[in-house]
């Protein structure tokens, strides 16, 4: 299972859940060891990621990456948010990457896929 995958199911497992819920993951708030946590995988997977491929191409293949990147950037902006006006970049960096290497539209697919991308329940 990959980092990220096992980190998604780790979350769902510590509030009770063997499977998603159908809930988006970004309702859900995180600890701040979670949120540290998630900023380390999302860092260390493009770290890896991002020497072969685009952010794009990671936010259109890697299935979990969607939610996960907007329940960080939820809690970023939680967390963050200096009252300054909303930007990309501060969050796109704090994991590792270039806001200006990800168009706004493959930004904004991400965004919405991972806003409305449900969890459904797994069939047994």
């Amino acid at each position: 299972m990959h980092p990220i995958q096992k980190w998604q199911g780790n979350f769902l497992r510590r509030r009770g859940f063997d499977y998603p819920t159908g809930r988006p993951l970004y309702t859900y708030r995180t600890t701040s060891e979670e949120f540290s946590d998630l900023e380390t995988m999302l860092r260390d997977c493009l770290g890896t990621w991002l020497k072969t491929v685009t952010l794009g191409d990671v936010a259109r293949n890697v299935a979990c990456f969607p939610p996960l990147f907007v329940l960080y950037a939820a809690e970023w902006w939680r967390r963050n948010y200096d009252g300054t006006g909303f930007a990309w970049e501060p969050i796109v960096s704090a994991i590792g990457a270039s806001a200006d290497a990800w168009n706004p539209t493959e930004r904004s697919e991400c965004v919405e896929k991972g806003l409305l991308l449900r969890f459904p329940h797994r069939e047994g």
